[in-house]
């Protein structure tokens, strides 16, 4: 265990290895996500679902070599939203364009890392877009748990109404969370992992019990989802290197301009989504050499840009720096072994497969919450802010919360920053990034008439 220095960082094989189970555990939920969102656009659930734990693995492994950081990589929600809307709404229901963007997007973020343009993007981009990012993420994560845990509920009518508080799904809920935080007070590793096995096992114990009663009822979720969700690793090969011939987007002009704009999207969106997540994650680990935390964003970058690569050709959504790092970090995790940790869980996880499929969102939905709570307290930064910043930080934030859109939700932060600036006679302060302005306009004009 030299190889990452675990006595220079304080830490231990124990701590390492139950943070990134307690990371495992917290991201879990992407492999039962990532399939029902990608077959909604046509994909094999099953093929997906491998191709999901085996883009992770690899990526992951290249990171905890490379980077020597307890980082994981996953799809992230708003990559998959976005992989949906363009199959669906741009490309009239073909998903292999955009398994083709996603891989070209990848060697477009890997040329900017080599080339050594992702110094010169960084420096250009404003402090408080950076802090807006994670905000924003957050948000997305808070409501996509508080979705799974149906905290609030939308009738026929479009009327907002709260959750019934006694119902299983906020009981099993708020059980998880208040293992995790009675462990967390009395400062034990793994809670988070804990926290979701225990209450894991209960609700599969609670419907066992509920289905012995009652045999002629069946049963809704654990064993139903397990006895029906076994999956051969071979379908991989129903979504895997599933790319359109060059002869299609050579006959057909707008396909091809389409794409083009595609991989622009796609990679602004993972560009920002991934240094919005790594920002937060190293703070958290308390780099304090500025030096090294530049280098270490720039080699996260990289291992972004390759796993997009091969999550095109393996036939799922772009992998990117996993939220769910957070729990891991807090349980201590400093070091690559903590991601490789992750990867052996993945890997166990295809021979397993019925058991992660079968987990009901409402387990981890309390740790989604949890995680979007952490990123979104970055709201802080408003403190001292200037009108010009504030105003567009707090649009960046809502708009990404309620459209999933993070790339977009930044375009028009920042052409707003800039509206600002001029009305406000600050116009000198602008020019230090209005190449990005102009890129953002694109970007922006370029999704409208895409939707």
């Amino acid at each position: 265990m030299n190889f990452f220095s675990l006595k220079l960082h304080n830490t231990t094989i124990r701590k390492e290895v139950l943070s990134g189970i307690s990371t495992f555990i917290a991201m879990s939920y992407i492999l039962s996500i990532n399939p029902v969102i990608l077959s909604s656009a046509g994909m094999d659930p099953g093929g997906v679902f491998i191709a999901t734990v085996v883009s992770i693995i690899i990526t992951t492994l290249v990171g905890a070599f490379y980077t020597k950081m307890p980082l994981a990589y996953a799809p992230s929600l708003s990559l998959n939203m976005m992989f949906l809307t363009m199959t669906n709404n741009i490309c009239g229901g073909d998903y292999r364009m955009v398994l083709l963007a996603t891989y070209l997007s990848g060697i477009v973020i890997v040329v900017v890392v080599i080339t050594g343009a992702y110094d010169q993007i960084v420096i250009r981009i404003p402090s408080f877009v950076k802090h807006s990012i994670i905000a924003g993420i957050g948000l997305i994560i808070l409501l996509a748990g508080t979705n799974v845990l149906q905290l609030f509920l939308l009738d026929q009518n479009g009327k907002l109404h709260s959750a019934k508080i006694l119902s299983k799904e906020i009981l099993f809920g708020l059980l998880v969370i208040g293992i995790v935080q009675f462990l967390r007070k009395k400062k034990r590793q793994g809670a988070i992992a804990i926290g979701i096995l225990v209450t894991y096992a209960l609700a599969a114990l609670s419907e066992l019990i509920t289905y012995l009663q009652s045999p002629a009822g069946g049963v809704k979720s654990f064993i139903s989802n397990y006895i029906s969700s076994s999956i051969s690793v071979k379908r991989i090969l129903e979504v895997a290197y599933q790319f359109p011939h060059i002869e299609e987007l050579i006959n057909d002009r707008t396909m091809f301009l389409k794409l083009i704009m595609m991989v622009f999207t796609i990679t602004l969106i993972h560009f920002f989504d991934a240094f919005g997540t790594t920002t937060a994650e190293l703070e958290k680990i308390q780099m304090d050499d500025e030096n090294y935390d530049q280098k270490a964003k720039r080699k996260t970058m990289m291992v972004n840009g390759i796993g997009s690569l091969l999550s095109g050709c393996a036939g799922t959504s772009s992998v990117s720096t996993n939220a769910e790092n957070m729990i891991g970090i807090d349980g201590g995790a400093k070091t690559g072994l903590s991601a490789i940790v992750v990867c052996i869980c993945c890997l166990l996880s295809l021979f397993f497969s019925p058991v992660f499929i079968a987990m009901s969102g409402y387990i981890v939905a309390p740790v989604m919450i949890y995680i979007g709570i952490l990123f979104l307290s970055n709201v802080r930064q408003l403190k001292g802010m200037r009108r010009s910043e504030a105003i567009p930080f707090i649009f960046i934030v809502i708009y990404s919360g309620v459209t999933f859109q993070v790339g977009e939700a930044v375009s028009f932060g920042i052409l707003i920053n800039m509206i600002l600036k001029i009305l406000l006679g600050r116009k000198k302060e602008i020019t230090s990034y209005w190449p990005m302005i102009v890129i953002f306009c694109i970007i922006c004009i370029a999704i409208r008439i895409a939707n």
